[in-house]
């Protein structure tokens, strides 16, 4: 009896494939796309990185490549870098219209900002890393990093050019949290709060990560010069929410 086999498949020069990893070299990844024998990506053409970490790919991974070429033998040479390359680009449209997030991976720090690898090179500004000052940029290299597409022009010479935003992602997930505490918080609620700063007329009080004021007038049944007559800065306290202004942020 003979079982039926699946037809070979073939390509040419410049087609785009999947595959998956059968092996992991320390130059190469070899992968099945269903040829006679296996398709090589050489290390040079894994990532837009000059030096691929080997470790990150496992066997089972599915792979996209660009054929570059075909041996005598029937083996395809394969480009992973060129493949994503390719297919960033719609992921780049949809990060810049509709905010959707990329992995990035941070490797090398530049005048200004760190370029990163999104598939491709992407470049984002030192303001843009964090909500808050960067002035150390080497421990984000290496760094698995969520962003999002603020700008690109990919007519741009001698290369196409994408800056992205971390901050952007940062800023996002905070609105989120500070708007599901604010759906938690009820007027007439009694909770913890740190005093985070006293003024003249009142303090500060950091509620789960927000910030209200109790209000001078509002601190003691008796008359005070000053909050500091009766509470400090660091000091946790109860206190009483009276409203709650999820327009306003307050």
């Amino acid at each position: 009896a003979l079982a039926a086999m699946g037809a070979m498949k073939f390509y040419k020069r410049g087609d785009l494939v999947e595959g998956s990893i059968v092996q992991v070299t320390d130059d190469s990844l070899i992968i099945d796309i269903g040829t006679k024998t296996e398709g090589i990506v050489p290390r040079e053409e894994i990532s837009v990185e000059p030096n691929p970490d080997m470790k990150e790919f496992n066997v089972g991974d599915k792979v996209n490549a660009v054929v570059i070429s075909e041996d005598d033998e029937g083996t395809y040479k394969l480009s992973k870098r060129r493949a994503d390359q390719k297919l960033v680009w719609e992921k780049v449209e949809e990060s810049r219209k509709e905010g959707a997030r990329l992995e990035a991976t941070g490797f090398r720090a530049v005048k200004g900002g760190l370029l990163v690898n999104i598939g491709t090179i992407a470049f984002l500004p030192q303001s843009l890393i964090d909500i808050r000052r960067v002035d150390d940029l080497e421990p984000f290299v290496g760094k698995k990093l969520q962003v999002k597409v603020v700008e690109y022009d990919r007519e741009a010479k001698p290369h196409p050019k994408i800056v992205v935003s971390r901050r952007a992602v940062i800023e996002e997930d905070l609105t989120r949290e500070r708007d599901q505490i604010y759906d938690t918080l009820k007027p007439g609620a009694v909770v913890d709060g740190k005093v985070i700063k006293l003024t003249n007329y009142g303090a500060f009080i950091d509620v789960g990560g927000l910030q209200g004021l109790l209000h001078i007038s509002e601190m003691s049944l008796g008359r005070i010069k000053h909050p500091s007559d009766v509470m400090k800065e660091g000091e946790t306290i109860k206190v009483k929410i009276l409203k709650i202004d999820k327009r306003k942020k307050r």
